[in-house]
């Protein structure tokens, strides 16, 4: 995949705002698929890692995706579906699940003052088509935004919905847990136990 044009200008920016990333903790909810619902699948990242994402390439790194409310979540879920002309019915069955997250170095793209400082408007990350460009091998912004948070050793990013006006997401990678960092599955015990 070809880098995007402002990767150098997007990394410079993001290392000056590291002393930025701090403490982020609360709920956060995921409609998946029964195959990663598992308490073992849930924050693996693995499925996304093989189909890729807004927040980053396909097969780069891991990342869990989440949203901060359940109708959030319900919406992103079912994004893809209407991106493609999908019917909703052919993304079923979906199970929504909680977790109580507690993390120490996030990024909060939804903070106006902190985009500026990175040069991203809200409405650019929200109006990107990263399927179009990740469909001809390129990189899309919001894609260089989440693999370079990566790659600086950042556990996530909350960022704005493109799926439900007004809502909020956590992008997480797993790969970068802090040893004090903690997600707790709620109700891991009520998960399906193995999805072949």
């Amino acid at each position: 995949m070809t880098p995007h044009p402002d990767s150098d200008r997007i990394r410079r920016a993001m290392q000056r705002c590291l002393a930025s990333a701090g403490a982020w903790s609360g709920d956060i909810y995921r409609f998946s698929a029964p195959k990663w619902s598992t308490a073992a699948e849930l924050l693996t990242g693995v499925g996304a890692l093989k189909a890729g994402g807004r927040w980053h390439p396909i097969g780069l790194f891991r990342a869990v995706y989440a949203s901060l409310d359940p109708l959030t979540a319900f919406h992103e879920s079912l994004a893809h579906c209407k991106r493609y002309g999908l019917s909703l019915r052919t993304a079923m069955p979906k199970t929504v699940n909680a977790v109580a997250a507690q993390l120490h170095h996030v990024l909060d793209l939804t903070d106006g003052r902190l985009r500026q400082r990175l040069m991203l408007s809200e409405r650019r990350i929200l109006q990107e088509q990263w399927w179009l460009r990740a469909a001809t091998g390129q990189e899309a912004l919001t894609q260089a935004v989440g693999r370079i948070a990566w790659e600086l050793g950042l556990e996530g990013l909350v960022v704005p919905s493109a799926a439900h006006a007004g809502g909020k997401g956590l992008v997480y990678f797993p790969d970068h847990k802090r040893p004090h960092s903690v997600l707790t599955i709620i109700n891991p015990g009520d998960l399906p136990a193995h999805v072949p």
